[in-house]
């Protein structure tokens, strides 16, 4: 089995520079707009949460949301110009700087990685609700739930507190075409002692993220396929 990307989402939370939280400069956010605009065009830009921060957005999840609690890039990954792994965490990472240098943000004490991807069943006649429940949920009955119950969604857990994480793991049938898993996968990581300042930094996570995918989560479903 191989991942088919379609998302990939990154979310910073900005070190408070004063509480409350004041709101970002119109003029800057217009001006980051047009500099990341150069690169990743944008159709269209909005003042969002009482004009405290903006969004630039392409589509649902194609867009870039500034606001003084967080820092919000989603690149879609399947459109009109796929985008590999590594293009979209370019991307997402190129966007994050840009913002965090104009909008004068010292640190971030949190990062949230999101990757969503579908995977097709080898199977000769595919059927992801019967992959999930015969396979993934142990062969679970439901029957006595009623006739319209079916085994669906799977969610797997890691959490660390030295240091603080947390993974998750969503498997489930793709609903739009049952011949496909639908898998999100999900990483939080917080600063230690002090807020983190380097944007290499979530690189490596989106690195993480997506080489979790290609490997122990491919190696899990092919496992479950034998």
């Amino acid at each position: 089995m191989d991942p088919r990307y379609k998302k990939l989402a990154v979310a910073i939370v900005p070190q408070p520079r004063e509480v409350p939280l004041p709101p970002f400069d119109h003029d800057t956010l217009q001006a980051l707009f047009s500099e990341i605009g150069r690169d990743f065009p944008y159709q269209t830009f909005e003042y969002i949460f009482d004009r405290r921060g903006a969004r630039f957005s392409n589509a649902e999840n194609d867009f870039v949301e500034l606001r003084p609690a967080q820092l919000q890039v989603s690149a879609r990954m399947d459109g009109q110009d796929l985008l590999t792994a590594d293009m979209a965490a370019s991307k997402v990472s190129r966007i994050l700087q840009t913002a965090i240098d104009k909008l004068g943000i010292p640190g971030f004490l949190q990062c949230a990685v999101q990757v969503v991807a579908v995977v097709p069943i080898p199977d000769s006649s595919p059927d992801a609700k019967a992959f999930l429940a015969d396979r993934l949920m142990g062969g679970v009955n439901v029957g006595a739930l009623g006739d319209d119950y079916f085994g669906s969604t799977v969610r797997l857990r890691r959490l660390n507190d030295d240091p603080p994480e947390q993974d998750s793991l969503t498997v489930e049938p793709f609903f739009q075409d049952t011949s496909f898993i639908f898998l999100n996968h999900e990483m939080t990581r917080t600063a230690g002692g002090r807020p983190l300042t380097d944007v290499d930094q979530i690189d490596t996570w989106v690195g993480e993220a997506f080489d979790f995918v290609d490997r122990p989560v491919m190696q899990l479903l092919d496992e479950q396929g034998d």
